[in-house]
């Protein structure tokens, strides 16, 4: 199985969004001048994305960490590819 893009170093702060504590996801760098909120669990895979691990892999290690809460290969593959159309993970895009 290949291994997902890493996140680039970026910088990360808890934040408050319509009630919710969120991760806001920005460049330290500016190339990217956008920034994202990243749900808990969301955050939770970006974290797992060090170049080595694997989408399964990933997945497998969300499931232990999140017991009950309902995902799949979609679910994982959609934030890595958010991430990954706003600059944030070390892949041929960047």
């Amino acid at each position: 199985m290949s291994a997902l893009p890493a996140l680039r170093h970026v910088d990360l702060r808890p934040v408050r969004h319509e009630g919710h504590v969120m991760m806001s996801v920005s460049d330290p760098l500016g190339i990217v001048d956008d920034h994202l909120l990243l749900s808990p669990q969301a955050f939770f895979i970006a974290t797992r994305l060090d170049g080595v691990a694997s989408l399964p892999e990933v997945l497998r290690s969300f499931q232990d960490q999140f017991p009950g809460v309902p995902i799949d290969a979609g679910d994982v593959a959609r934030v890595v590819a958010d991430l990954d159309a706003l600059g944030f993970l070390l892949s041929p895009r960047f």
